[in-house]
């Protein structure tokens, strides 16, 4: 694997990245779980040049059926589910709370908030941030703060609807 990288040295195991990120002389990797994102993500970046620019929405978003995908439904209400016992009440009062969000959609990684400088972004003195992990969803621009309201969804989800098939 460390080949196909052109990379070379002893991989060393991060703390994080759920105990799958490796660290090969100054390059981090980690497998994906969904490879259909991880090549969309691939095409769409390699072509990404320069700032304010936009991309289509991916339909790959409408198959994906992973506990943070069906929570980012719901926290946009656009899918239901039954949240386990013990969190109910607390769910379905976060859910009271949430108000319609009136913008434009567009492709954000949805995996921002709570993890900036700790996590999806990483930052050293004198070098430009770089954004990993990329979590693409079809929000506003501020949609990444809905993500802790994708976290209860997702968590509290008892039942997952069964996978949508392609007709």
């Amino acid at each position: 694997m460390l080949e196909a990288f052109g990379l070379t040295g002893t991989p060393v195991v991060l703390p994080g990245g759920e105990g799958r990120s490796v660290l090969v002389g100054d390059a981090v990797l980690k497998p994906v779980d969904d490879v259909e994102t991880a090549a969309w993500c691939a095409r769409v970046l390699d072509r990404v040049e320069g700032e304010g620019f936009r991309v289509p929405r991916p339909s790959l978003l409408d198959r994906r059926a992973h506990r943070w995908a069906v929570g980012d439904r719901v926290a946009w209400g656009e899918a239901r589910v039954e949240p386990l016992a013990p969190v109910a009440d607390l769910f379905h009062a976060l859910q009271s709370l949430l108000r319609p969000v009136h913008a434009v959609n567009q492709v954000i990684h949805g995996d921002l908030s709570g993890n900036v400088l700790t996590g999806n972004v990483l930052t050293a003195p004198g070098r430009v941030p770089a954004v990993i992990d990329f979590s693409p969803y079809w929000r506003p621009a501020s949609g990444g703060l809905r993500r802790r309201d994708r976290r209860l969804c997702a968590w509290a989800v008892a039942r997952l609807p069964p996978p949508a098939t392609a007709a």
